[in-house]
């Protein structure tokens, strides 16, 4: 093989490890973001979930409270503040469910495997 041919070969065998060092960091990149996306949506996650839990027990207080109150003889204001407050609430719980309709709990991710090590390093 002449010289020349060789140091073609050479420089095409280093340009080709440089973009596969290029391309390594690039995936370590990716998985670093995606690391943070998955760590965001958890968040996202538990704090609907948080969201979803106070207002069923904001729920459960006001139909207690509309329990107790209608024997108590309510003005007909009184009665719509009671039932606007019901809604509110109910309106809220189909809020918090949409909202957590759009985030599902977070699957891990599979473990990418590590590209190997090109020979001569």
């Amino acid at each position: 093989m002449s010289e020349l041919n060789y140091l073609s070969l050479f420089s095409r065998l280093r340009n080709l490890e440089d973009q596969m060092a290029k391309f390594d960091d690039e995936v370590n990149s990716l998985k670093t973001d995606l690391d943070a996306v998955k760590a965001d949506l958890a968040t996202a996650s538990t704090g609907v979930a948080g969201l979803q839990q106070q207002i069923s027990t904001l729920n459960t207080t006001v139909a207690n409270l509309q329990t107790q109150l209608q024997s108590a003889g309510l003005t007909s204001d009184q009665q719509a503040a009671l039932d606007a407050a019901a809604a509110e609430a109910d309106s809220l719980k189909a809020s918090a469910d949409a909202l957590a309709a759009n985030f599902p709990a977070p699957t891990p991710a599979p473990t990418p495997t590590p590209a190997p090590t090109p020979a001569g390093n």
